[in-house]
This record gives structure tokens, C-alpha cells and sequence, in this order.
């Protein structure tokens, strides 16, 4: 039997790019539909948890409507 080894950084790299192409395709109603639950809470906790680390990360979807700011909310007050 072969064993996998997983890169946690390429995984998460992965995850953070296709958010970025679900947000600028789809906004927000998109992502909750389109996404991996299960790799989402596995390495950021829940949705919120990973737009949050998006928006750490410094990173802008293209052309946001004029609220899908106000829609973000910290997954940590």
C-alpha cells in the first residue's frame, strides 16, 4: 500500500485560488455552493474562517460588487 503524502501549503493554495475564482465568477452565493465543505473545515475551520484568511492574505477579486465587502464578516470579532 502506498502511502500519500499531503503538502498542506499546495492544498491551501489550491483552495485559495479556486475561492478566488468562485468569488470573481459568482460572489459570495457561489462559494457556498461551489466549495469543498469538508477541505474548507478541514484546514480553515468553517467558510468564514477562509474568506477571512483570504482577506488576510491581501488578496482582491476583480470588479467586486459594492457590497460583497459588507457581506464579509470576521470569523473572529
Amino acid at each position: 500500500m502506498e502511502i500519500i503524502k499531503r503538502n498542506r501549503a499546495a492544498t491551501i493554495e489550491r483552495i485559495v485560488n479556486a475561492l478566488e475564482q468562485v468569488l470573481a465568477q459568482d460572489g459570495l452565493e457561489g462559494l457556498y455552493v461551489s466549495v469543498s465543505k469538508v477541505l474548507v473545515y478541514r484546514y480553515f475551520g468553517s467558510i468564514d474562517g477562509l474568506l477571512e484568511y483570504y482577506v488576510r492574505l491581501g488578496r482582491v477579486v476583480p470588479n467586486p460588487p459594492p457590497d460583497w465587502l459588507k457581506q464579509i464578516q470576521p470569523a473572529h470579532p
